[in-house]
């Protein structure tokens, strides 16, 4: 059963990054014993995540009075970098498309060069 401690968000995140490490010596002879207990990546991934969107809707609703527009400057900003990697992805899938296409033809041609070669072995084999 995993201990649930209340921890603020930047300890948590802490935590959740770094592990064990930042344990004292006495905490890791405990984590030692624990480790069974220890959550699996994706439980500390799915808890870093629901930490995250914890702080992000603090932060909105802290911002949201302050300024009202700056929530959709943001979320512009973060559509139009969204866009750019997805570009870039795009850009990156075709590349390798090219680049497994032309190793294909390489393998094609090589395989007929080796067909060719041993017909022509075979050939000369048979004329001795």
């Amino acid at each position: 059963m995993i201990k649930r401690v209340p921890m603020r968000p930047i300890a948590l995140l802490m935590v959740l990054l770094v592990g064990p490490a930042v344990l004292t010596a006495g905490a890791q002879d405990d984590a030692a014993s624990d480790a069974a207990d220890e959550p699996t990546l994706e439980e500390r991934i799915e808890e870093l995540e629901r930490t995250v969107a914890s702080l992000d809707t603090r932060l909105m609703t802290r911002t949201t009075g302050r300024n009202a527009e700056l929530p959709s400057q943001l979320l512009e900003q973060r559509v139009a970098q969204l866009e750019r990697s997805f570009a870039m992805l795009r850009a990156d899938l075709q590349r390798i498309e090219r680049t497994a296409d032309a190793a294909l033809r390489t393998a094609a041609d090589a395989q007929r060069t080796a067909a060719n070669a041993e017909r022509e072995a075979r050939a000369a084999a048979s004329r001795f």
